[in-house]
């Protein structure tokens, strides 16, 4: 699996562990996205130019869930698409990198 989620408690404070990064449990960008879109999203950053159906599989997620979540990713300029034949291909936006990156994550493909 492409990512680590787990919660860990750090005095009143809740932390949960997405793709190596910490979320701090008041992070807002966290409370906008919620854990699986967050999930999603970290799936695209540690495995870019993923098919719907790998970022399904990778994010544990039903098919139809993943394309809805990458849509709305999509949407909000944090990923990107392309077409390879009849494939859906999902890659982080400059955007997207950057959100990951001010919340500690490590750098896409790493």
């Amino acid at each position: 699996m492409g990512f680590l989620s787990r919660e860990d408690h750090d005095g009143p404070r809740v932390r949960t562990v997405i793709c190596g990064a910490v979320w701090c449990g008041r992070d807002p960008s966290l409370a906008l996205l919620g854990r699986t879109r967050a999930v999603v999203l970290c799936v695209i950053a540690d495995h870019p130019a993923c098919t719907t159906t790998q970022l399904a599989q990778r994010a544990r997620i039903s098919p139809a869930s993943a394309s809805e979540h990458a849509t709305t990713l999509r949407s909000a300029g944090l990923t990107t698409l392309t077409r390879e034949r009849k494939a859906v291909l999902h890659t982080l936006t400059h955007l997207g990198l950057t959100l990951l990156s001010n919340n500690g994550s490590a750098t896409p493909g790493a």
